[in-house]
């Protein structure tokens, strides 16, 4: 059976809440506003001077600091260049030590070779003191 007393009692608590809410809003307002009111008299705010250029002791503007060096293209260009090197590392013959004979292979190559010898396989005999005589694939 339906309890039809049930819901005005609802009703009648949501309004309570919201009214509570409402009266603490405004309590909490009234008196941060008689706070601000109550510093500005014991305290008035003084008029700021501008500072202009600011000057050391002896009257001469500050050098010490360096003037800021401004991007004006948001590093843009620094970025596309940066991509260019990367991408001509990626894609070209070079030495990387030429004193131990290690040389920079274009990555398309790299891969393809790798695909064909496929990767090596460590055995649990391999260990650090074996790692000097491991010799790389043919």
């Amino acid at each position: 059976m339906k309890d039809n007393n049930y819901q005005p009692r609802s009703l009648l608590a949501v309004l309570i809440i919201a009214v509570s809410v409402m009266v603490m809003l405004l309590v909490c307002l009234g008196a941060s506003r008689m706070l601000l009111n109550s510093f500005a008299k014991n305290r008035p705010m003084q008029l700021m001077q501008p500072l202009g250029i600011l000057t050391a002791p002896d009257n001469k503007p500050l050098t010490r600091l360096p003037a800021p060096h401004l991007e004006l293209d948001d590093s843009h260009a620094d970025r596309m260049a940066l991509y260019q090197r990367q991408s001509d590392k990626l894609n070209s013959y070079g030495w990387v030590d030429r004193s131990n004979g290690i040389v920079r292979i274009p990555i398309d190559r790299a891969m393809a070779q790798l695909a064909a010898r496929g990767l090596p396989v460590s055995t649990d005999s391999d260990s650090p003191a074996h790692a000097s005589s491991l010799q790389p694939p043919p």
